[in-house]
């Protein structure tokens, strides 16, 4: 059971202040994540106005009953209408203020036309961000989430990780895996489970196939469970049997990268050097040039949100960051390595939410 219940009239508040440290008088959000997490409603169809005096959710007659029940009335005034009479109320309220702010990212460009030519002399401010920088940190409530929702897959790996040994496909595995993970609590998956073997394994974002696992295939499972709609992420390489003198090379290498990349998370840490972190160690081992990707991602509402984990990246970490740290090598036609834990920044440091054990061999 939950203890911690989500602070969404904090939530509020704080993207009150970074409206007014923007300049803007009122946002318009269309985002569903964003949606959910500044008022807990889980519905296909809404839009919210948040300004200095007013708060505000606008959905239909399909989810009269649901909204009521799902956010808090003394935060959310709610409108329920459709079509034109909605867009009036919606209007009226955008035009109490002097500049209104939407999100860039999730509004059309046909709507946006249309907000300029309504909002006559209003400055119109287009945003990206803002809500999903509030998102970023997590509060006690997410926190728990993400770690209910990790240790659920963690179980599940280890209640199926040993029938890698009788030669399943990747889809069959694949399936219990999820199977499993539903059984143990989850709500849902947090993508499509990644499960690859031999050749098959360097592929980073391999589906898995009909392919039979044999005996001395490295299988890359990459997967995570959904708790409340808070994700975790977690990768493990596997070998069944004993590894070859070239799987255990990339083993080794990759554990001790990833084991670098998780030491260096701690608060006011750039981003680009846990990466770096991380390409160094590759690079003692002459594989920097087989990592072909980003080193990680925050985690939460989205399997992948800020921050990003990259060398491109000269954000600070900060306490209340969900990160993963996942270091691969890949050898076409022969095989790859990914190793990936959930990340929790403390004021401490960095503190392991996927707890797995990582030793690679299937006896």
């Amino acid at each position: 059971m939950l203890k911690t219940t989500p602070s969404r009239p904090q939530r509020v508040e704080r993207l009150r202040t970074l409206l007014k440290d923007s300049k803007i008088d009122g946002l318009m959000i269309n985002d569903l994540n964003n949606i959910f997490y500044l008022t807990g409603f889980t519905g296909s169809s809404a839009r919210v106005f948040v300004s200095e005096n007013k708060a505000k959710i606008y959905t239909d007659k399909r989810y009269e009953e649901q909204v009521g029940a799902e956010t808090d009335s003394k935060v959310f005034a709610v409108n329920i209408g459709s079509g034109p009479q909605q867009e009036l109320v919606l209007l009226a309220d955008m035009k109490s203020c002097r500049s209104v702010g939407f999100e860039s990212d999730s509004l059309s460009w046909t709507e946006a036309r249309k907000y300029l030519e309504l909002l006559d002399d209003r400055a119109v401010v287009p945003t990206v961000g803002i809500v999903e920088g509030l998102r970023a940190v997590k509060d006690d409530g997410e926190i728990e989430r993400i770690t209910t929702a990790a240790t659920i897959a963690d179980a599940a790996l280890a209640a199926v990780k040993q029938e890698l040994a009788n030669k399943p496909t990747e889809s069959e595995f694949a399936r219990l895996l999820d199977q499993t993970m539903f059984m143990q609590g989850a709500n849902a998956l947090s993508f499509e489970t990644i499960c690859a073997s031999g050749p098959n394994s360097a592929l980073p974002h391999a589906r898995p196939s009909d392919r039979t696992i044999q005996t001395g295939d490295l299988v890359v499972l990459d997967f995570g469970a959904v708790i409340d709609g808070y994700h975790s992420d977690m990768s493990r390489t596997f070998c069944v049997g004993e590894p070859s003198s070239e799987s255990q090379l990339l083993l080794d290498a990759v554990a001790i990268a990833q084991e670098a990349g998780v030491v260096a998370v701690r608060p006011s840490v750039e981003c680009a050097a846990i990466d770096a972190a991380c390409r160094n160690k590759l690079a003692d081992y002459g594989l920097e040039e087989l990592f072909v990707h980003g080193t990680g991602h925050g985690v939460g509402l989205v399997i992948h949100e800020a921050p990003w984990l990259n060398s491109r990246n000269e954000t600070k970490l900060q306490a209340g960051h969900v990160v993963t740290v996942e270091p691969g090598v890949y050898r076409p036609g022969f095989g790859g390595v990914r190793i990936e834990d959930t990340i929790l920044v403390t004021q401490e440091g960095g503190r392991l939410l996927t707890l797995a054990p990582k030793d690679p061999v299937i006896a």
